[in-house]
């Protein structure tokens, strides 16, 4: 019996070891680029992942800052995409245009997705001429890095507070901007 049980213990080790030879055969005919490649697409899944998350979420800083990563690592055209959706999300339309020139240029889009890719660049477009028509070519440095969803939010308080003077030029600056037509409903206040 003791002989029986060797037997079968010696043929389990030589399929584990044979199991493992196998194994490493398989890794040892994969470049080291391939290994690279698969673990920085792994990587590149797992950032998308945390930057849908921070999306869902309204963290759009966030967002950007995963899906730029996950971008960078696997440089899959369609991250571009994302990028530009949550540059709109942050009014931030010449990124936006650029993220999806560049998405464009890689020549793999949906049709569905290239007609509203179209549409979002002539808004941005519209959005950017009239930007330009309200002085936004003569802003400061300063002026055009401030974000016009906290120029609204500023103009919001400057507002409850009865400074209206305040409150106007902040509303201003933020059209100024965005170009976003909702605005113009505070300026007429």
């Amino acid at each position: 019996m003791m002989s029986g049980l060797t037997a079968i213990l010696a043929s389990v080790n030589q399929f584990r070891f044979l199991t493992i030879v196998c194994a490493l055969g398989v890794l040892a005919l994969q470049s080291p680029a391939t290994v690279f490649a698969d673990e920085a697409e792994a990587e590149a899944r797992v950032l998308f992942q945390e930057g849908e998350q921070a999306y869902r979420e309204g963290d759009y800083e966030r967002a950007l800052e995963r899906w730029t990563l996950a971008y960078e690592r696997s440089g899959r055209p369609a991250f571009l995409y994302n990028l530009a959706q949550v540059y709109a999300r942050m009014d931030r339309l010449v990124d936006e245009r650029e993220a999806l020139l560049r998405y464009i240029e890689y020549g793999e889009v949906p049709d569905g997705i290239r007609e509203n890719i179209d549409a979002r660049l002539r808004l941005i477009e519209h959005r950017l001429a009239l930007s330009r028509e309200l002085g936004a070519d003569e802003l400061t440095e300063e002026e055009r890095a401030a974000d016009p969803r906290e120029l609204f939010r500023e103009g919001e308080r400057h507002y409850h507070g009865g400074r209206y003077e305040e409150a106007l030029a902040a509303w201003q600056l933020a059209y100024q901007l965005s170009g976003r037509i909702a605005l113009l409903y505070n300026l007429a206040q």
